[in-house]
C-alpha cells in the first residue's frame, strides 16, 4: 500500500465452489501477508517540559474484524468436530479451518469425491457431495445417478443430482449460525447429513470402484 495513492495491492488466491441455488462459495486467501508498520509519535509539552511518546499502528478496524471473524470461524468448526459423532468410525475427520467450509473424504480419496459442509452469511448452512471432473469422477457420479430411484429415500431431505456440476445437493437450513446459541442446531444438521450420506453413498462408491478397477 502506498499512502500517496488512493489504492492498494494484494496477492490473493481464490477458491470458488458452486453451491446450491446458483450461489458461489468463495474462499479468499492472502498469499503474502502485509507487514504492519509501527509509527512512533513524540510530542513535547513546551510549558511543562515533558515529553510523551505514543505508539500507533497502521492496522485498520477492517483487519481487526477479519481476525475476529477468522477466530470465530475456527472455533465454530473446532466445536463441531468435538461434538460430531459419526456412525462410520473409519472416517478421518478434517482439521478446523478459518474458512467457511470443511471437506470430508469419500472413496476412493478426498480429492476425487468429497462431502462439503458450509455456512454462508447471513444465516444459511448446507451440505453437498461433489466429484472431481475427470474420467473416474464422471463414472462415480453416473453410477449413483443411475441408482437414484433406490438411493433417494436414503439420502437427506431435498436431495437433487446436478449432472453438469457432478454434484448432489440437499436442502439448506436457515438459522443464526453467527450466534453460539444456535450452534448445536447447526451441528445436529451437519451430523445427520453426514451420517445419512456415509451410510447410503459410501457402500455404493466402493461397489462402483470394484467394477471400475475390474
Amino acid at each position: 500500500m502506498n499512502a500517496s495513492m488512493e489504492f492498494s495491492f494484494a496477492m490473493l488466491e481464490m477458491q470458488v465452489f458452486h453451491m446450491p441455488d446458483n450461489q458461489l462459495l468463495v474462499n479468499p486467501q492472502v498469499m503474502h501477508k502485509t507487514e504492519i508498520t509501527e509509527r512512533r509519535v513524540i510530542s513535547v509539552d513546551q510549558v511543562n517540559g515533558g515529553i510523551a511518546e505514543t505508539l500507533e499502528s497502521n492496522s485498520s478496524q477492517g483487519e481487526l474484524r477479519i481476525k475476529k471473524d477468522s477466530g470465530q470461524t475456527y472455533e465454530y468448526w473446532n466445536e463441531l468436530l468435538e461434538y460430531l459423532v459419526l456412525d462410520d468410525v473409519s472416517v478421518r475427520l478434517p482439521t478446523p479451518s478459518t474458512k467457511g467450509s470443511l471437506w470430508f473424504e469419500l472413496p476412493p480419496r478426498a480429492y476425487q469425491s468429497w462431502i462439503t459442509i458450509y455456512r454462508l452469511k447471513p444465516n444459511t448452512i448446507g451440505v453437498f457431495v461433489r466429484f472431481r471432473k475427470d474420467a473416474l469422477g464422471h463414472y462415480l457420479f453416473e453410477y449413483l445417478y443411475n441408482m437414484q430411484d433406490a438411493l433417494m429415500p436414503l439420502l437427506p431431505e431435498g436431495a437433487e443430482f446436478v449432472p453438469d456440476k457432478l454434484q448432489i445437493k440437499f436442502s439448506t437450513l436457515t438459522l443464526e449460525w453467527m450466534s453460539e446459541e444456535f450452534w448445536k442446531d447447526a451441528f445436529d444438521f451437519y451430523q445427520l447429513h453426514l451420517n445419512q450420506i456415509y451410510a447410503s453413498i459410501k457402500p455404493l462408491l466402493l461397489q462402483a470402484l470394484d467394477g471400475y478397477e475390474g
